[in-house]
C-alpha cells in the first residue's frame, strides 16, 4: 500500500483536473469532427485541406483518449492504495516524477525500457 496518502490528495486534484480539461478537448474535437463542408462549398484544394485537418482532429482525438485512460487509471490506483509505485518493481516513484507526470505508470528508468521495447516494435 502507499503511504503518502497526504500527497495523493494533492495528485488526485491534479488528476481530477487534467481529467475535466480532456473531456472538454474531446468534446470540442468531438464537435470538429462532425462539422461538413457546403455540398459543392469546396473546390479540390480545399477538400484537400479539410479532409487533412480532419486526419489531425481525430489524431489529436485519439492522443486525448489514451491520455484520458491513463489519467483515470491513476486514480484509480489513488482509490486502491497503489498510486505512486513502479508498475515494474513496485518500487516509489520519486515525487518529482509525479509532479511531472501524475499519471505514469513507471519510474524513469522503467519507462525508459518501455518506449525502447515499444521503438522496437514499430
Amino acid at each position: 500500500k502507499d503511504d503518502r496518502p497526504a500527497e495523493n490528495r494533492g495528485y488526485r486534484e491534479k488528476l481530477l483536473l487534467k481529467e475535466r480539461e480532456l473531456l472538454g478537448d474531446l468534446k470540442r474535437t468531438g464537435i470538429s469532427c462532425r462539422e461538413q463542408p457546403e455540398k459543392g462549398g469546396l473546390d479540390t484544394a480545399g477538400e484537400s485541406v479539410f479532409l487533412q485537418h480532419k486526419e489531425i482532429v481525430f489524431a489529436e482525438a485519439q492522443r486525448h483518449t489514451e491520455l484520458l485512460s491513463q489519467v483515470r487509471g491513476a486514480l484509480e490506483r489513488i482509490s486502491e492504495g497503489t498510486y505512486g509505485r513502479c508498475l515494474a518493481d513496485g518500487e516509489m516513484i520519486p515525487k518529482a516524477r509525479l509532479e511531472a507526470v501524475p499519471w505514469t505508470l513507471y519510474c524513469v528508468r522503467h519507462q525508459e525500457m518501455v518506449d525502447g521495447m515499444d521503438g522496437k516494435n514499430r
